[in-house]
């Protein structure tokens, strides 16, 4: 069998020996990712073949700087979830040059969205190192033991990058219940939401008692259908925890345009509509609102789609492919140019 030698955050691929390959990791503390810890990082990793690391694209760009600067090291930088923002101001400018300089020494994106346009208009990543990992439902041992109903309300729970503002318009005057299930502006600000709930329609509830996931999923579990109005500066998939917890429970959802909704759910999963779009946004929310089949063919799509995704164990069964995949591809590599050397 052939050993990997990997670095990473994330556990789990150790468990996985299949195509005669078994794993060596190196474990990384989620903690131990300032520049420091990235250099050492950096000095061990001489003697592995990857570096992967989930949600920490600071340290994958410390990384890439360090491969520029000592491009001797062969092992390969991998970046899993990079959730990254558009520049804003000229600290994000500066951020985005260095970051477009250190990413031509990253090897590999892992995506849980297809449509990478932007990251590759804003950051300068060449398409074909993206790879796509389809996402898992999350808490699915909770949602297995909540009962499911529809109190009639719309339900828009979540923190990420939220077009509050734009569902608050859509459903201004329609008389359909809705509710906001999310934190503390100063907590989702970080995410880059905010909300002001200072002039709601009568009709429009704002939740911040989601104090455990329980509570977060019971008010997705009584909603006749999920809306998740996603702002236009986000470059992700985000929101797709969420939508796939609802699609897991049998709700029919809406989502924006935008990664992770139509390139990787295609037309017939979700009703999916342009961000920012008060008017069309209403238009899909009152025609799903009233039309139970509209919303139940929806829904069977969508959970039987969502139930096919699996848990945290298929995330680490796809990583530990595409890892395996790139693997021999270097081997290949290395075995047609060993010819021409002698």
């Amino acid at each position: 069998m052939k050993c990997i030698r990997l670095m990473s955050n994330i556990y789990g691929l150790e468990d996985h020996v299949a195509r005669s390959h078994y794993w060596d990791l190196h474990r990384i503390s989620p903690r131990s990712l300032n520049p420091w810890q990235c250099l050492r990082i950096f000095l061990k990793s001489f003697k592995y073949d990857f570096i992967l690391l989930n949600g920490a694209s600071g340290a994958i760009t410390v990384l890439g700087l360090l491969k520029l600067l000592v491009p001797i090291n062969k092992c390969r930088v991998v970046s899993l979830d990079s959730v990254m923002r558009r520049p804003k101001n000229f600290r994000d400018r500066v951020v985005q040059f260095v970051k477009r300089i250190a990413f031509r020494q990253v090897d590999m994106f892992f995506e849980y969205f297809k449509d990478t346009r932007a990251y590759e208009e804003v950051f300068g990543i060449p398409n074909h190192k993206f790879r796509y990992v389809p996402f898992k439902v999350n808490s699915l041992d909770i949602i297995g033991r909540t009962a499911v109903s529809d109190d009639g309300y719309l339900v828009c729970a979540g923190r990420s990058m939220r077009d509050f503002s734009t569902l608050i318009e859509a459903v201004r005057g329609t008389g359909i219940p809705t509710r906001i299930v999310t934190q503390s502006n100063d907590e989702i600000s970080v995410h880059g939401s905010s909300l002001d709930d200072s002039s709601l329609p009568e009709n429009v509830e704002v939740r911040r008692d989601a104090h455990t996931e329980e509570d977060f999923i019971q008010h997705i579990a009584g909603a006749r259908l999920l809306v998740s109005p996603i702002r236009t500066e986000s470059m992700v998939a985000s929101g797709i925890s969420v939508y796939l917890m609802a699609m897991a429970m049998g709700k029919c959802t809406i989502l924006s345009d935008m990664p992770g909704a139509r390139d990787v759910l295609g037309e017939d999963k979700a009703i999916i509509v342009p961000a920012a779009d008060p008017q069309s946004l209403r238009r899909s929310i009152e025609e799903a609102y009233h039309d139970s089949d509209l919303r139940f063919r929806y829904a069977d799509n969508a959970y039987r789609y969502a139930m096919s995704l699996g848990d945290d164990a298929a995330v680490t069964s796809t990583l530990h492919d595409l890892l395996v995949d790139e693997y021999e591809a270097q081997r290949a590599t290395k075995s047609d140019i060993a010819p021409a050397a002698e």
